[in-house]
């Protein structure tokens, strides 16, 4: 592990992992149900993951 990866993974934590968690607990106390579909927008895991897209016109 180099010296920027635990702040590589603070920083992923805090602008993905946590407003997400954020909004699954409001969907949760809302009783809205947690989307899984369209399944080509939609991807539920049980276990972590992460993904990155990147747009053509971005590049």
């Amino acid at each position: 592990m180099n010296k920027s990866e635990p702040k590589m993974k603070t920083y992923v934590f805090k602008v993905v992992v946590e407003p997400v968690e954020m909004i699954i607990e409001e969907l949760i106390e809302d009783g809205e149900p947690i989307p899984e579909a369209p399944e080509e927008e939609v991807q539920v895991f049980a276990e972590p993951r992460a993904l990155v897209t990147v747009y053509a016109d971005c590049l």
